[in-house]
């Protein structure tokens, strides 16, 4: 991922804890580590910055959180809660959909597994937080 970066953009153009935040938040799919690049670029060039670094990366983060918040209800969440749990790929209604918008990541090693998208976790802690103090009324 690393070297994807490199090729694209010399070294120096952006802080080496800003560039390891990225790849971790992509989740390893190099689309999301492009988006990632670039709104963290957009947002340094916003800055008058010569150098991505790593506040940038982390507002990029926050705007890509900000986008699921939007259209994640509150059963999604929860089963996003479960699968990062287990992370199995367990047939539901709406695994096929979260799979596709990225909210899941599979992962094909000796076994398919899943997890959810690096930069939902801070999202499902939060609504975790949130429904315990507020449960869903009947």
């Amino acid at each position: 991922m690393r070297m994807l970066v490199h090729k694209r953009m010399d070294s120096q153009l952006i802080a080496d804890d800003a560039l390891d935040t990225a790849i971790t938040y992509s989740g390893g799919v190099f689309r999301e580590l492009a988006r990632l690049m670039r709104a963290s670029i957009s947002r340094a060039r916003i800055r008058k910055s010569a150098q991505v670094q790593l506040p940038d990366v982390e507002w990029s983060v926050t705007e890509v959180r900000n986008e699921y918040r939007r259209f994640l209800d509150q059963d999604d969440r929860q089963f996003l809660r479960d699968v990062h749990h287990h992370n199995r790929l367990e047939y539901r209604e709406r695994l096929r959909p979260l799979l596709q918008l990225l909210a899941l990541l599979e992962y094909r090693n000796a076994e398919n597994w899943c997890d959810v998208h690096p930069a939902l976790l801070k999202l499902l802690d939060e609504t975790s937080e949130y429904d315990n103090d507020h449960p869903v009324q009947s």
